[in-house]
């Protein structure tokens, strides 16, 4: 019983190896996404910047 969840650790390893690169893109394309929403549903605060 105690071998499987090794078995599973190490096949989950290599998931979370590529989560953070996805988080990583996440983070670099946020701060856009919310340009462009506040660009686009509030064009008042563009015109004040």
């Amino acid at each position: 019983m105690k071998m499987e969840p090794l078995q599973n650790n190490r096949n989950h390893q290599l998931v979370p190896s590529h989560f953070p690169l996805i988080y990583l893109i996440l983070l670099m394309m946020a701060p856009l996404l919310a340009w462009i929403v506040i660009r686009t549903f509030f064009p008042s605060v563009h015109s004040v910047q």
